[in-house]
């Protein structure tokens, strides 16, 4: 779908090495230490199932790919009732500002309601005040959790 001098489109196998570069520079933005041994493959596999564990648009502007989104359906047991789990959205900060993000939001709204879904959930870092204020915008609602990973090799 092209807009505004940028375009919104799937991404494919042959898309993981620049989703890889993207994925690092999310992680900088983001603070966290990201490893990208094994990463490549793993997303080229992922890219190229026939059944995928996520979906991944990619934002291209200028012919370039500047932003992502990943997204993927989840059980919630509180709700007893599927969510939408919005992975990650990252946009270079060129992109930022323009109402891309509102547009890829609006995107996984409607596949959220596609999929039989109420709510979409994700997380951000406390100190992403940029993203926090873009949430609220929305009318998103923030909670008081906090998230955890266990390494368990």
């Amino acid at each position: 779908m092209e807009q505004k001098g940028h375009s919104i489109r799937k991404a494919s196998a042959d898309d993981a090495q620049v989703l890889l570069d993207l994925i690092v520079e999310h992680a900088a933005y983001e603070q966290e230490e990201f490893s990208t041994a094994g990463k490549l493959e793993a997303l080229q596999s992922c890219l190229s199932s026939r059944l995928p564990p996520f979906e991944c648009i990619l934002i291209e502007s200028n012919g370039e790919v500047k932003g992502y989104c990943n997204y993927l359906v989840q059980f919630d047991s509180w709700a007893c009732a599927s969510h939408m789990l919005l992975d990650a959205l990252y946009l270079k900060p060129e992109l930022r500002g323009q109402g891309i993000g509102i547009e890829i939001m609006n995107i996984v709204k409607e596949q959220a309601k596609a999929s039989d879904c109420r709510i979409v959930c994700w997380r951000t870092p406390v100190f992403n005040e940029l993203g926090i204020n873009f949430y609220k915008k929305l009318q998103a609602v923030g909670t008081t959790k906090m998230f955890f990973t266990w390494d368990v090799d």
